[in-house]
């Protein structure tokens, strides 16, 4: 029945009979249900901990670069972190075109912690007051500050809680 409204949803969207994309891409699209999941149980370090530095996969895909699951978490971590980072100009992706965000002496440096984010751009969309993405980030920032992929491998699951900072 789920699959059915999700295909229903679709072909609505794709017709233009009903405006899905006024919603975001957190409604309209789905796209955070891969990386939702990969990351709400650190899925992809599990995976890693089971079959280890020899299975690879590309990515980014269509790029010939083979990674473990380890450094494809990693890559996708360090990709969501971006969104928190100035650039060369010095804006930051999560503030999207809000000047006083990105310029403001006052505001420049505190976030809000978004339910979700644009998917071309960054740029926090929806709530201002959700934890969950911006707190996944953070979690992913401590994480990938404190696990050394061999040290992992080698201490199994509870290499993954760590409670010292890797030097």
């Amino acid at each position: 029945m789920e699959a059915e409204a999700e295909a229903v949803r679709l072909q609505e969207a794709r017709s233009g009979k009903i405006p899905w994309k006024k919603w975001g891409p957190y409604l309209s699209e789905r796209q955070w249900g891969t990386v939702r999941g990969d990351y709400s149980e650190g899925a992809l370090l599990q995976f890693y901990l089971f079959y280890g530095d020899n299975f690879k996969i590309e990515c980014p895909t269509g790029s010939g670069n083979l990674m473990n699951l380890f450094e494809v978490a990693r890559e996708i971590a360090d990709r969501l972190t971006r969104i928190f980072l100035r650039d060369q100009s010095g804006r930051r992706p999560v503030f999207g075109g809000t000047e006083k965000s990105q310029t403001d002496p006052h505001w420049k440096d505190y976030f809000l912690f978004y339910e979700y984010f644009h998917g071309d751009n960054g740029a926090g969309l929806g709530a201002g007051h959700q934890t969950g993405w911006t707190g996944l980030i953070a979690k992913l920032i401590e994480i990938f500050g404190q696990v050394d992929p061999h040290e992992l491998l080698n201490a199994g699951k509870g290499g993954l809680m760590k409670s010292e900072p890797k030097k």
